[in-house]
């Protein structure tokens, strides 16, 4: 997958005397990209990069992530974190603003309210479910003795970003360590070590956790053994650019396509993600298809009025995995496989009546011009 920094940059860097190669040096390995565009930066210190004028060399500092995202950020991949969440979640941003800052991990703004929707979804004082954290030095450690909704944010702030260094988190995308700092948050630190040793993935490791900790506290469960999952559905990454990826999806749609793609499996219907999110350029090379270029119509949906529910990145297209038939409809696959989308509540394209789409499926209710209307673009959507 590749992840870059929810950052944008503005100005522009020169290169000076070197050529279009760029080089950076990360664990201890120098690292080349031919052929880079001008790489835009508000100065020459930028968010943990140290830029050396004239020699091409860019040092990536401990606040930078992975060599992935430096090179999608040279090249000009965007993706952006958000979290689904109601109003009275998203009531306590300045707080959660004001503590994340304080302990160092701003740029995991949207990760504290997908928690914070799990935790008690802005039901109650203690907003991020920090009374029986470390932290908490006021109130009993006991569930829900704190009283006071900024000393919650403050404490479980505070544990979230101890267990994001103790999981070596990267980067807002880095969603496998986010999993286990999430684990960590539900079960305690110790679950780290744990988690870092001995062989299964980590969900059967948060099972094998539990299940010794109730055990040796005598007590009927211990944690959430499906937390980190928990949260997540509320966590979104979104990628702009042409892809099959999840991320190409918002989180809603990112939710409903993870749970399609579950009960087609569980109902013995293997399908394969062919297409989420589009640029203009790809809609638009789409819409000239029958019209300006050879071959047969295939959407009405104009890129350049933003017409698509994919340039929004609401929509996603699937085929059956199955080599050489992919879209044959034998014993009824796309629509037993439309009735399990609709069942969630998507818009199935094998209901059209003109240029039916049996393969696609969109969140219920889009229509392009409300969506313009609300945002003007799909670049301002996630704004």
């Amino acid at each position: 997958m590749l992840t870059t920094p929810v950052y944008a940059f503005a100005g522009t860097f020169n290169w000076g005397e070197v050529d279009n190669t760029v080089q950076w040096s990360a664990d201890n390995a120098l690292v080349k990209w031919n052929d880079v565009p001008q790489v835009q930066w508000d100065d020459d210190r930028v968010l943990g990069w140290e830029v050396q004028d004239g020699t091409g060399t860019v040092e990536i500092q401990p606040a930078i992530h992975s060599i992935t995202q430096s090179i999608n950020q040279m090249i000009g991949i965007q993706e952006v974190v958000r979290a689904n969440v109601n109003n009275r979640v998203l009531q306590y941003t300045p707080l959660f603003e004001k503590y994340a800052d304080k302990y160092g991990i701003s740029e995991y703004i949207e990760l504290i309210k997908a928690l914070a929707q799990q935790e008690n979804s802005g039901y109650g004082p203690d907003v991020l479910q920090s009374s029986e954290c470390q932290y908490n030095k006021l109130y009993p450690n006991t569930p829900n003795s704190i009283k006071d909704e900024e000393y919650s944010i403050d404490c479980g702030i505070h544990e979230l970003a101890t267990v994001l260094h103790l999981a070596n988190v990267q980067s807002p995308t880095d969603i496998e360590r986010i999993k286990l700092a999430l684990y960590a948050y539900n079960m305690g630190g110790g679950f780290v070590n744990y988690a870092n040793s001995g062989i299964g993935t980590l969900e059967e490791k948060a099972c094998s956790f539990s299940d010794m900790q109730a055990q040796k506290l005598g007590w009927n469960r211990y944690g959430d053994k499906k937390y980190a999952n928990r949260v997540l559905q509320y966590y979104g990454v979104y990628q702009r650019s042409n892809s099959d990826s999840i991320y190409g999806l918002i989180p809603e749609m990112q939710t409903k396509m993870n749970q399609f793609l579950e009960l087609c499996n569980a109902a013995g219907l293997p399908v394969k993600v062919t297409e989420t999110f589009r640029t203009v350029e790809r809609q638009n090379a789409l819409y000239a298809q029958g019209r300006t270029k050879p071959g047969a119509i295939v959407t009405y949906a104009n890129g350049n009025d933003y017409e698509s529910a994919h340039e929004w990145g609401v929509a996603f297209d699937v085929c059956r995995n199955a080599p050489g038939a992919e879209y044959s409809n034998d014993g009824g696959f796309f629509d037993k496989v439309g009735s399990i989308g609709m069942s969630l509540g998507m818009n199935w394209g094998g209901n059209w009546s003109k240029l039916g789409d049996a393969g696609h499926f969109e969140l219920n209710g889009f229509a392009p011009q409300d969506y313009k209307s609300m945002y003007g673009t799909p670049d301002n959507l996630l704004k």
